[in-house]
């Protein structure tokens, strides 16, 4: 009965310990992957942030123009 708690300790450390080996290499990986990011991507990030500031003006035109009948 003992071994088996024992058994059982020893694989959960083991099991804890892949799993913050498989972290640290996805964190590394991410990093070298942006470190090395091509050109396109800083036309997909201008892309982007169009869009989010179309999708924060937008609501704002069509205050002005359904309500107050600026346009």
């Amino acid at each position: 009965m003992m071994t088996n708690k024992f058994e059982t300790a020893v694989a959960s450390l083991n099991q804890a310990k892949t799993q913050a080996a498989a972290q640290a290499y996805a964190a590394g990986a991410s990093i070298l992957v942006w470190q090395s990011m091509p050109s396109w991507m800083s036309a997909a990030s201008v892309a982007q942030k169009f869009c989010i500031a179309f999708a924060f003006f937008a609501p704002c035109l069509l205050i002005m123009k359904v309500v107050l009948g600026w346009f």
